[in-house]
């Protein structure tokens, strides 16, 4: 027996005996070490998750095969496997038949060397919940001797895997497993984050729904209709107009307080007093509730009365205390906020605020995958950069759901900044696989944007304004920036027109205001460049306040003349005494300026409709989804 033990060697090497090392059963060896395999992201994310059964190697090692090796990446024991078999590819035909197993990219056997010829089998994969930190020895590379009693300690919070260590293709694997690419399905605005009534988390928290809408009868009308009301019985009434049941999109109609209805669309005011607004009845508690309305009040932009009474930036600030992050963008100053102190692996939400306290973003877990939201007009300024990073410090495993385009360059550039960031600190001078490096590297240099397009400040620096008007008949009145010229006349930034005013002659050839709008900061001088633009044409404006009046003409738009005393009344007209504003200089002011920026007499009457029609749409969209736009917080 001695004998034929002792001549296996020689056999084996004529190849007479071929010995299968894998053949013994796990734990069997007779060690007083755990041998763990370095491996770099995102093969051992794809080990762990099952993606990958394969680990290609350039050396033939052996000694391991049979036994329960750790998965090791970054400083942390991540898991274990079996590591039952060392498979020799001996062509590029045969590792390519193998790419479902080890998962490689394209440039490991394209290469002229072909040095990736051996494959580690790993069965019986087990992943930690939370990874283990070991003392790494200096210089080992491949394999590292585990004591079987480490006695290390779980760690707090998992890093984020070495994306820099990553090709693009690998990154952009790791990062969107699923490769799905879809539309914004997210898009968020503002005002969707911020407004009491659209914003899920601040309605469900503020306000206690009373009842549908139900007559004095008790007999349901319109059941698109809900009264709220908070902690101090301020009653809010709400209109859905959405067409899925599943997301409501509520406008609030009126809102009662001590017992007065304030609104801002003349047609609620009829409902109002017919007592159609009135009695709301809880059918899940059998409660009727009556608001009490006692008397009405028009208001103008109601959902900004609204914001009077609701502080929203403390709502924020209270729900999510735990401030994680500031950090200033574009002019302005950030911080992300959590409601806790986030545990790993536990997704707990977290926001993006900005200065003044309202939410602009999010990072949350959606269906097990990584949701990331930022207000549409905030975009493009790097912000999911920042709010991402800090999702990943606790959520590192957490990949994405599918790309939207915006989530697609916002991955990208995260790839492409650490890669630079690391070859500043000359990490791929030792990196041990060049020709990955190189890959790495030129992908990384091809990303960076030359003439890269420098972005608007969030936050504006206060700039002197200086106010023009135009009208193109008595009927229209546009009072604007003066920046406006400086822009081409058929590309107009509403943005710098600060009121518009459209008159009509109702039926008894009254002169009556049927539309008013503007920026709040210009509310008086509106109403008063409106009223001297009457006065200019020979007119008194028909406007009364009587609630039946109104009630009867709901043609007549609302003009808050509270506190400005220069406006006289006489009956139902309202009226300027003496001139207020030098609405004729400014309008002459416009023409010299047109003039001299080469606006010709042709393209200046172009200018003129265009300026109107832009105006108005500004505020038409506000009127009718006022709720949703970004001024309806200003």
């Amino acid at each position: 027996m001695s004998l034929f033990w002792a001549s296996i060697p020689i056999l084996k090497c004529l190849g007479i005996i071929t010995v299968k090392n894998y053949q013994h059963n796990k734990g069997s060896y007779n060690t007083d070490y755990t041998p763990g395999l370095i491996i770099l992201e995102p093969h051992i994310s794809n080990i762990l998750n099952g993606y990958k059964t394969i680990e290609l190697r350039k050396q033939n090692h052996t000694k391991h095969i049979g036994k329960r090796i750790a998965l090791l990446e970054g400083g942390y024991i991540r898991g274990y496997a079996d590591l039952v078999d060392v498979i020799h590819y001996p062509s590029k035909q045969a590792l390519i038949k193998d790419q479902n197993k080890h998962r490689a990219s394209e440039w490991m056997y394209s290469n002229n060397d072909f040095s990736y010829r051996y494959g580690y089998v790993l069965k019986n994969v087990k992943k930690l919940k939370e990874p283990e930190t070991y003392k790494h020895p200096q210089g080992a590379q491949i394999w590292v001797k585990l004591p079987k009693k480490r006695g290390s300690k779980s760690i707090k919070y998992e890093t984020m895997p070495q994306i820099g260590d990553m090709t693009f293709e690998q990154y952009m694997e790791w990062k969107n497993p699923t490769n799905k690419f879809h539309e914004d399905a997210y898009e968020m605005t503002f005002a969707e984050f911020n407004n009491p009534f659209l914003s899920y988390e601040i309605k469900l928290s503020l306000f206690k729904e009373i009842g549908q809408y139900h007559n004095t009868s008790g007999k349901g009308e319109n059941p698109t209709v809900f009264a709220f009301k908070n902690k101090d019985n301020t009653f809010f009434v709400l209109e859905n107009v959405s067409t899925n049941w599943r997301e409501p999109d509520y406008i609030v109609k009126l809102f009662v307080q001590n017992g007065t209805a304030f609104y801002d669309d003349p047609r609620v005011a009829k409902l109002i007093r017919g007592s159609y607004l009135s009695v709301f009845f809880n059918s899940r508690l059998n409660e009727r509730t009556d608001i009490k309305i006692e008397k009405v009040r028009p208001t103008k932009y109601l959902t900004q009365k609204l914001l009077q009474m609701i502080d929203v930036p403390n709502f924020w600030k209270e729900k999510y205390p735990i401030v994680l992050q500031e950090f200033q963008q574009s002019g302005m100053n950030f911080q992300i906020r959590s409601e806790v102190l986030p545990t790993q692996h536990k997704g707990e939400t977290l926001i993006l605020i900005d200065e003044n306290g309202y939410k602009v973003g999010a990072a949350q877990d959606e269906w097990g995958a990584t949701l990331v939201m930022i207000a549409k007009e905030y975009r493009g300024h790097g912000l999911s950069k920042h709010l991402l990073k800090e999702w990943l410090k606790y959520n590192p495993n957490k990949k994405s759901g599918g790309f939207t385009m915006a989530g697609y360059h916002n991955a990208t550039s995260m790839w492409r900044d650490r890669v630079l960031e690391l070859q500043s600190k000359n990490h791929y001078e030792s990196f041990p696989e060049k020709q990955k490096a190189k890959i790495i590297l030129s992908k990384a240099h091809s990303l960076i944007k030359d003439n890269k397009k420098e972005t608007e400040p969030l936050k504006k620096e206060s700039e002197d304004i200086e106010i023009l008007a135009l009208s193109n008949s008595d009927d229209s009145l546009v009072l604007f920036d003066k920046r406006i010229l400086d822009q081409s006349i058929y590309n107009i930034n509403e943005e710098y027109i600060y009121g518009y005013v459209f008159f009509r002659y109702s039926d008894d050839d009254d002169y009556f205001i049927y539309q008013i709008d503007y920026n709040p900061k210009y509310k008086d001088l509106v109403i008063l460049a409106a009223l001297q633009h009457a006065k200019n044409n020979g007119h008194k404006v028909f406007y009364t306040e009587n609630e039946d009046d109104r009630a009867l003409q709901p043609f007549l738009d609302v003009i808050e003349l509270q506190g400005i005393k220069e406006i006289k009344r006489q009956g139902d007209h309202i009226f300027l005494q003496n001139d207020i504003i030098p609405l004729k200089q400014l309008m002459i002011k416009t023409i010299i300026l047109a003039k001299e920026k080469g606006i010709n007499f042709n393209d200046f009457r172009d200018f003129q409709n265009n300026i109107v029609e832009v105006a108005y749409t500004k505020w038409a969209f506000y009127n009718e989804h006022g709720h949703k736009s970004r001024n309806w917080n200003q």
